[in-house]
């Protein structure tokens, strides 16, 4: 996964910046003369050496600032919200058969792309959201014994079953791809009465 290529690309920073280090000591060793006070590095050298202490610096702050947007994304989508097409693209290149599984391929709509097929399955209102999935079946009812009443959680992560889901409550543009493309799955969400 891209989360974990950030450690070794920080890994690789320390090193060159520990080797830059290193050639500045052996500088200071090998060519600044002992009887100058203070030591001065040849300025050309002490110039070079600061633009590569500085690119290292930048470097190591632009993969934190990835990393740590990576992560928000990772979250917001591990949470069930709602991803822009290029947080969505972004997720797909980390790890698209464990993260999300909402693709045209695997829903068997090849005239739309996967980000479309993402939308789609997208769901939100006032009260839940997540992600429509249609391998879910609805949550078991509750059962009580005695003065207890237990409840059975449904399954871990963002996935939402269709008959969890009002029907009005999908987006006008969601009751139409489900009704004309996957309308076995249409006839699932629960509609008012229910």
């Amino acid at each position: 996964m891209v989360l974990y290529i950030a450690p070794s690309v920080r890994t690789s920073i320390e090193s060159a910046d520990k080797a830059a280090r290193e050639i500045a000591r052996w500088i200071d060793r090998n060519v600044v003369p002992d009887d100058v006070y203070p030591s001065q590095r040849p300025p050309e050298l002490e110039k070079s050496l600061k633009e590569l202490h500085d690119a290292l610096g930048h470097c190591d702050s632009c993969v934190s600032e990835a990393n740590e947007g990576l992560t928000k994304i990772l979250v917001r989508c591990l949470g069930g919200r709602h991803l822009t097409r290029e947080e969505f693209y972004l997720i797909m290149v980390l790890d698209p058969e464990k993260i999300i599984r909402l693709t045209n391929k695997s829903t068997g709509l090849s005239d739309f792309d996967d980000y479309e097929v993402f939308e789609h399955f997208c769901y939100g209102d006032r009260d839940k959201f997540g992600y429509i999935d249609r391998s879910l079946g609805p949550s078991p009812p509750p059962v009580t014994e005695g003065t207890a009443t237990i409840f059975t959680a449904g399954s871990p992560g963002p996935g939402l079953a269709p008959d969890e889901i009002f029907w009005h409550r999908l987006r006008p543009e969601q009751r139409k791809f489900f009704e004309r493309h996957l309308p076995e799955v249409a006839i699932r969400f629960k509609r008012d009465g229910q």
